[in-house]
């Protein structure tokens, strides 16, 4: 295993949405400060948008535990692949309405906007994070929308908070109008990504610094600086590299992996 070759002690890139392993860039850095002033300021709705791979995700995931720590009623959901009538009831399950799919549709709504009221009366700020809304079907952009009217006065506790990708035209002309807030997640700097490796590397315990300058420009380039294709390269580089005993990994090696990266997509 190339972890024992580099004097590892674990894997230096973790898999799924673990909120321990984001790396807070000047972009992403912005972008988690900007909700926090949002939701402190009662605004209604915010847009994260970037490009595949730039961390939308993962930066929702962080967001909803600060929220959860700083005592706001907060609740995530992809909208990836559900349809418009199951999104009410799980839009009110992520917001701790746990018998929401026992309700009728109407019920479900009601639900949410006794809830909205009743944090609204102890003063608790409520916000729904919403992943891959340009992929959501338009019907559920419309109930979006809805969402935001169920509490319409200007002490209303929700927030909602949605991802996509740069073809924002997709959420349609309603929601894009109620849009207050816009934040753009930008592939990381040469910079960025070498302080990014090096942080991981470190973690898992790796005692030297393992790539050389010139293999992390051309890892730069190769990516775009694009988180995912950072962590599948970078891991390819790994393996390649103690599969020949490399004692570092260089520009040659970054570009066999990346030959291999492109031959698996």
């Amino acid at each position: 295993m190339y972890q024992r070759h580099w004097g590892m002690k674990e894997w230096p890139f973790r898999r799924g949405l673990d909120t321990s392993a984001f790396y807070q860039s000047g972009s992403h850095e912005e972008a988690l400060a900007r909700p926090l002033y949002l939701v402190e300021h009662r605004h209604r709705l915010n847009l994260h948008t970037g490009r595949s791979g730039t961390g939308k995700s993962l930066l929702l995931s962080v967001l909803a535990r600060q929220f959860s720590l700083a005592g706001l009623l907060a609740g995530q959901l992809s909208l990836l692949g559900i349809t418009a009538a199951e999104f009410p009831a799980l839009a009110a399950e992520a917001l701790g309405i746990h018998e929401a799919f026992e309700l009728s549709p109407a019920g479900v709504w009601r639900e949410i906007q006794d809830t909205l009221r009743q944090r609204r009366y102890v003063r608790q700020q409520v916000v729904l994070l919403l992943d891959d809304a340009d992929e959501a079907d338009p019907a559920i952009h419309a109930q979006i929308a809805a969402l935001l009217h169920l509490d319409p006065g200007v002490e209303s506790p929700l927030t909602v908070i949605v991802s996509a990708a740069h073809d924002v035209a997709r959420l349609g002309t309603r929601l894009l109008e109620l849009i207050e807030l816009r934040v753009e997640l930008e592939p990381w700097d040469r910079e960025e990504l070498a302080a990014y490796l090096h942080g991981c590397l470190e973690r898992a315990g790796a005692s030297q610094e393992v790539f050389r300058e010139e293999a992390l420009t051309r890892l730069h380039a190769l990516t775009g600086g694009v988180p995912r294709r950072v962590n599948q390269l970078a891991e390819l580089a790994l393996l390649a590299g103690a599969g020949v005993g490399q004692n570092e990994v260089d520009e040659r090696t970054i570009e066999m992996a990346h030959e291999e990266l492109s031959v698996r997509v």
